[in-house]
């Protein structure tokens, strides 16, 4: 979900950007008076080399006149045919009073615009009338931009993260320069507005400004830098070696530490927890192929290509993410796992570190999780009324085990301080046993699991029995010890909260079955089980009612085992608010099972998942199919994300 908090409003500005902190640097030329390579010095010297893949670069022109949103699974195209006659005209006479252009070329290029449509300026550069240059120089001055030359100034690293790669690509533009809150932006195309438009709601709290580049300009700035002459140097041991080899490195520990601590390391790990938190994103993933690293986010459960690193710029951020979280800096042939805090702006971030060594090198993932604000609550996190009510009323029960279950990314976390904070009061004693703490929550006595040093959950839990609990939350249920302990808290007086990975909430009854956790204790220790998913519901600013195609709604009757599915959809088109992805954020979803004495005696004998499940939806619990079809129904998602939530369930 996006970062909350107030965030200043972005502003478009078309200027030349003069007294802006971003203007009169090197790679800027006015668009009034050029000035030579020769005049203009100071190019940038520190690079971390980043960029799109080139390789799958494809021509300018059509990068300039179409995008298609990364990630979205029904982008638009922008319009590639029409431009305003006017602005046509307007750009030839420019040229022509500048001698650049002559009547008759500018009449054959409209004449040939209006039989095959296009832009002007570029039919212009096809018949090699004007060059890229001229065309940019022109087109600066016509709307009254700056003129930036990327052979003089390559986008620093910086900017370079503010917008994903394969954005760029298909859009025509690239982030030139980054300082502070002001973005400076560089176009292929000044005259298409809705390009401008998404760069601007995808870098919502910036001041944007806006360069004029050429075809070439953009493919320069996109092909992958040396990153040699910042960090190539750094004499790091090269991870590009296959999987096998690596148990011959002999890495010096030291010599790493102390380049992991300079500031390039330092600053390409800020940035990329920064922009990650700017986009909603939940992970952050560098995965090595051998030449070059990819950078992506996962961003609303979808990952996301932003960037691409070279393999010395990757060895930097794994053995910065190293020495954060306390791992081995030397170790490289084992996977590791670790945890460190992080401040980026006013927000406090607890980070979880997965390293694991791959054909390749290492790759690594680090989880984001936000350790300050308020508690979420049950409505904040979209749970339905009467599902939240169920949970309140499991909730003030004495003692029991609820079980929060679902996969990986499925929200099981916020539901868990969401359901914390209810019980949160001075009446209670509170302990909760984490790996890692997400979030410190004053009232709760909160103990970090620390498996290196001998401290699991089955070890923690022990102890805390031994500190007069209320209240017991488990982060999750591992093995059959800690099942064990829980079940037997449960049936002695306390109220234990814990997550387990199950499809669904019947699904865990088999689950501690196959853990080895006796019959009995199921029956008597568990209270209920949460099942939990997050679906995207459509955006509410650019959504509309749409027939669901008659494919998916076969789809969705073979999935909920009836006929009466709906007709409609609501359907989002894509807009500035959503960053034209037609979806808003993230919202659970759930289906909540409470044990009562039938319950309880089907468990006793034995009864098999689909029993249990047949007794459930008998009695009225609501399944995740169910649950989801009703958000369809209410005209809150589509038809897609119904299948998608139902299928994993």
């Amino acid at each position: 979900m996006s970062p909350a908090g107030a965030q200043p409003s972005t502003q478009v500005r078309r200027d030349t950007v003069q007294g802006s902190s971003l203007a009169a640097k090197p790679g800027a030329v006015s668009s009034r008076n050029s000035q030579s390579g020769a005049e203009i010095a100071d190019v940038i010297a520190e690079h971390v080399a980043v960029n799109a893949d080139s390789r799958h670069s494809r021509a300018v022109p059509e990068e300039c006149m179409s995008v298609i949103d990364p990630g979205a699974e029904n982008a638009q195209p922008f319009d590639q045919g029409a431009q305003d006659p006017d602005l046509a005209s307007l750009l030839g006479q420019i040229l022509i009073t500048r001698g650049m252009l002559s009547e008759q070329q500018l009449q054959f290029a409209l004449s040939e615009q209006r039989e095959r449509g296009g832009r002007i300026g570029q039919i212009l550069v096809e018949n090699r009338f004007i060059d890229g240059g001229q065309l940019a120089e022109v087109l600066a001055y016509q709307f009254d931009m700056m003129r930036f030359d990327v052979g003089m100034e390559p986008p620093s690293p910086e900017a370079l993260l503010h917008l994903p790669a394969d954005f760029c690509r298909e859009a025509g533009v690239v982030p030139l320069r980054a300082e502070e809150q002001d973005v400076l932006v560089g176009t292929c195309d000044p005259t298409d507005s809705s390009v401008q438009q998404r760069v601007v709601a995808m870098l919502t709290g910036h001041n944007v400004s806006w360069a004029v580049i050429t075809d070439a300009d953009l493919t320069q700035a996109l092909r992958l830098y040396d990153a040699d002459t910042a960090i190539g140097e750094s004499g790091m041991p090269d991870s590009g070696a296959p999987a096998r080899a690596q148990q011959t490195v002999v890495a010096d520990t030291e010599d790493i530490r102390r380049q992991v601590s300079l500031k390039p390391a330092v600053r390409l790990v800020n940035e990329l927890i920064e922009v990650a938190l700017r986009e909603g994103a939940s992970d952050i993933h560098a995965e090595p192929e051998f030449d070059h690293s990819l950078v992506r986010l996962r961003i609303d459960g979808e990952l996301r290509h932003i960037l691409r690193i070279s393999m010395p710029a990757h060895n930097m951020l794994i053995g910065r993410a190293k020495l954060l979280a306390g791992l081995d800096l030397g170790r490289r042939a084992e996977p590791q796992d670790g945890h460190f805090s992080a401040v980026a702006g006013e927000k406090q971030v607890a980070v979880r570190v997965s390293v694991l060594p791959v054909v390749g090198g290492e790759s690594l993932v680090l989880r984001l999780v936000a350790e300050d604000g308020e508690l979420p609550s049950f409505p904040s996190l979209g749970l339905s009324d009467d599902v939240a009510h169920t949970l309140r009323t499991v909730l003030d029960r004495p003692q029991g085990l609820l079980l929060l279950t679902g996969p990986t990314g499925a929200g099981k976390s916020q539901t868990m301080y969401a359901a914390l904070g209810r019980l949160l009061r001075r009446s209670l004693n509170i302990v909760t046993i984490e790996d890692p703490v997400e979030r410190n929550v004053p009232g709760f006595k909160q103990i970090q699991i620390d498996e290196r040093s001998g401290i699991g959950f089955a070890d923690a839990f022990r102890s805390v029995l031994r500190h007069d609990p209320d209240v017991i939350m488990v982060a999750e249920v591992r093995d059959l010890e800690t099942a064990r302990i829980a079940t037997q808290a449960a049936t002695n007086g306390h109220l234990v909260l814990a997550t387990m990975h199950t499809n669904d909430a019947i699904a865990a009854i088999p689950r501690l079955r196959a853990m080895g956790l006796e019959t009995y204790m199921i029956a008597t220790g568990l209270t209920a089980v949460y099942a939990q998913r997050l679906y995207r519901p459509s955006c509410t600013h650019c959504g509309e009612m749409r027939p669901i195609e008659a494919r998916l709604r076969e789809m969705l009757k073979g999935l909920l085992g009836r006929e009466d599915v709906p007709e409609q959809e609501f359907h989002g088109i894509g807009c500035p608010q959503c960053a034209f992805t037609g979806y808003g954020d993230r919202r659970a979803v759930g289906e909540i099972f409470v044990l009562d004495e039938n319950a309880q005696r089907l468990i006793y004998e034995d009864a098999d998942a689909d029993a249990l499940r047949e007794y459930a939806t008998g009695t009225g619990m609501v399944s995740l199919r169910e649950a989801a079809a009703q958000k369809l129904a209410e005209g809150v998602t589509t038809a897609v994300e119904v299948m998608r939530v139902g299928t994993a369930s």
